[in-house]
């Protein structure tokens, strides 16, 4: 017999969360709220908003991993653990990069927050009319809550001030992180609900006689 072509490989590979679980559905819920606003054309011709969202999936993206990893991510209320960074070092060192394990946990983690706080100051750009302004996040929130006046981003503001502290404090987050998982789904709730309020709004605008 003829030997048969070797089978591709392929990258296709997916992620199969068990949606039983109450926190693996709210995470399939979030990526689900994202594709109604992105099915929505006037949405899909806003670039600003397109990008935005396109981060803001990855969030969701992240937070399932570290969620998903062996172990799951926990809260870290104490200093970095030298010894694990040494240890991830060598093992690049090796060319052996790790899959799982806590420091994988944490760093899906972090991405997370730099993530929220990234789509946080972009997505008040963008409900604000302010795309290409060089303007900060306190100068924006006076011009969003006006017009949104019962929205909450009590979790995003303690998640942008920790990714400034990770931005520009020489020690970092070396001895603890204050924002837990928790806020940080909470965070994810409040941006998601500021966009659907503005692309609610904008509907009604756009069908007004």
């Amino acid at each position: 017999m003829p030997e048969s072509d070797p089978v591709p490989t392929s990258y296709h590979l997916f992620l199969e969360l068990d949606l039983a679980t109450q926190e693996n559905r709210e995470l399939a819920d979030y990526g689900s709220r994202i594709l109604k606003m992105l099915e929505w054309a006037q949405v899909q011709h806003n670039d600003f908003l397109v990008a935005t969202l396109d981060d803001f999936l990855g969030v969701v993206y992240v937070l399932i991993f570290a969620n998903c990893n062996n172990p799951p991510f926990q809260d870290r209320t104490g200093p970095i653990e030298v010894q694990t960074v040494v240890k991830r070092a060598g093992d690049v060192a090796k060319g052996r990069v790790r899959t799982s394990g806590r420091w994988l946990a944490g760093f899906h983690f972090n991405s997370a927050l730099f993530r929220i706080a990234a789509t946080y100051h972009r997505g008040l750009k963008v409900v604000s009319g302010k795309e290409t302004s060089g303007l900060w996040k306190g100068q924006l929130l006076p011009i969003v809550e006006p017009a949104f006046p019962r929205w909450q981003h009590k979790e995003l503001d303690k998640i942008h001030d920790e990714v400034n502290q990770l931005k520009h404090d020489g020690e970092g987050l070396f001895e603890a992180r204050s924002v837990t998982r928790k806020q940080a789904e909470l965070a994810v709730e409040e941006l998601l609900t500021l966009f659907e309020l503005w692309v609610q709004h904008n509907s009604r605008s756009a069908t007004a006689p």
